[in-house]
């Protein structure tokens, strides 16, 4: 599930033209604070 959701967060950051860095680094974080709601991690969200 989880490479699913970096995979998914780099072809969003691509597509709207975003720091890819950026996006990991938030997505990291949060994964590791133990944000365990991951449907809020997707990107459409």
């Amino acid at each position: 599930m989880i490479p699913d959701i970096k995979r998914s967060r780099t072809a969003s950051a691509h597509r709207n033209h975003l720091d890819l860095w950026v996006c990991l680094d938030e997505l990291l974080r949060r994964l590791a604070s133990g944000d365990t709601n991951l449907d809020a991690l997707r990107p459409d969200n």
